[in-house]
């Protein structure tokens, strides 16, 4: 393994200009990327060990008198920041930073900058060929589920700040859209509470089969997870989760772009053959960033973003649809792509909708206006130093008479909605 001195390359993760704070990662190993970043970086500060796998950095302190790097870009960590007295390691058990490896306090006796941004795609990952590819054949598991469309259970999990939603079928299938959460104990415990409905369910399940006459285990007890988008928030229970309940899913839907090591180390725990990488689609010069839609049947719709550093604007969209009342699942996707390509999908009768972003900024929040069937909203949201959700964002929302239902997880806990 290859250590170069400078530079070494970081993706940039979050910028908070007002609070002086940068959170980087380092870029995906890969067999066409020959370095360990990470190791890279040790060996330029003077360690020879991590006291965590984890691979993010923060930095605080700094004054972006400049233009601030941009998010979803990857950048050349400067020499000044390879300074063994400048960094200090993250222990794995500290609650508030469980994903970082290292922090840092910048004095700013020399300007921040890191210069000019570098090529994306001389650094994402996107998978080896050897993965399932042929988004129809994958999909089909999913046909089943239009057979069970009498007993659907909408659920947005209280798993602090982050996003985890499923929706239930019939006895023991379920679609998980979203894993992940900022706050370590919450997302522990949100793991261990499915890890034992997941078994108990498999047990009943198990049951079902000798007891039932016809009964057809392997129809009625289907488990799959689509990935919104690469973002810490909502895929790092991932890298957490026991194996064994990782390869009871029988299949995983994710983005097929990869930005980070953290990104990389939990899409290395998925079973390749049971893991349908989603391409996103191309932009036509500086249009709108779009989704499409990409499947459909009785019950789903899954829709893709355009290719784009902007990775809230650039993933997977879930929506369910029964014969009574819809429910759309965006993640953080904006209003706009929601209101021009999904909503058409979903106007009539009840709309239940997951709030974009935890509630922050996700474009013209004005739009919901014309979503004349809007009933229920949830806001996914934790303890965060954001201000999610955003006053603006509630004002909008409260000010519809129409809905009648406003549920924020970090209040009322877990959201479920019975969907006839």
């Amino acid at each position: 393994m290859l250590f170069p001195k400078f530079p070494i390359p970081v993706y940039i993760d979050e910028v908070q200009v007002d609070k002086g704070i940068l959170i980087l990662d380092f870029p995906p190993t890969s067999k066409s990327i020959e370095f360990d970043f990470k190791r890279a970086f040790m060996t330029n500060i003077g360690l020879e060990s991590s006291l965590t796998e984890s691979t993010m950095l923060e930095i605080r302190g700094i004054d972006f008198q400049n233009k601030p790097p941009r998010v979803g870009s990857y950048y050349f960590l400067p020499e000044v920041f390879f300074n063994q007295n400048f960094w200090s390691e993250v222990d794995s058990e500290d609650q508030e930073s469980h994903f970082l490896a290292f922090k840092a306090e910048y004095n700013n006796s020399i300007p921040f900058s890191l210069g000019k941004a570098l090529n994306r795609n001389e650094y994402l990952f996107f998978g080896e060929e050897n993965e399932v590819e042929n988004l129809e054949k994958a999909l089909s598991i999913l046909r089943t589920f239009s057979f069970k469309s009498s007993k659907i259970q909408l659920v947005a999990h209280d798993v602090g700040q982050g996003n985890c939603n499923q929706v239930f079928f019939g006895c023991c299938s379920f679609v998980m859209y979203d894993f992940g959460s900022r706050e370590k104990s919450i997302l522990e415990n949100a793991l261990s509470n499915f890890d034992a409905k997941l078994h108990a369910d498999h047990i009943d399940c198990r049951l079902n089969t000798i007891l039932s006459e016809g009964y057809n285990d392997k129809e009625s007890n289907l488990k799959i997870f689509v990935l919104s988008h690469w973002d810490i928030d909502h895929f790092n229970a991932l890298n957490q989760m026991d194996q064994r309940v990782i390869d009871l899913f029988d299949l995983f839907v994710v983005p097929k772009e990869i930005p980070t090591d953290t990104a990389k180390r939990a899409f290395d725990r998925l079973p390749p053959d049971k893991t349908l990488r989603i391409e996103m689609r191309r932009r036509i010069g500086r249009g709108p960033n779009q989704l499409e839609l990409i499947y459909m049947n009785d019950i789903f719709r899954l829709f893709r973003g355009s290719k784009s550093s902007n990775r809230n604007k650039s993933g997977l969209v879930l929506t369910v649809k029964t014969p009574n009342c819809n429910a759309i699942l965006p993640a953080d996707h904006h209003y706009d792509q929601i209101n021009d390509t999904v909503y058409p999908y979903h106007n009539e009768n009840e709309l239940y909708f997951i709030v974009p972003h935890h509630g922050g900024h996700a474009g013209r929040v004005s739009i919901i206006n014309n979503w004349l069937n809007l009933r229920e909203v949830v806001y996914s949201v934790g303890n965060n130093q954001w201000g999610h959700p955003f006053g603006y964002v509630t004002g909008t929302y409260n000010a519809l008479a129409r809905i009648n239902v406003r549920h924020e997880t970090r209040i009322n806990s877990d959201y479920k909605k019975t969907m006839n």
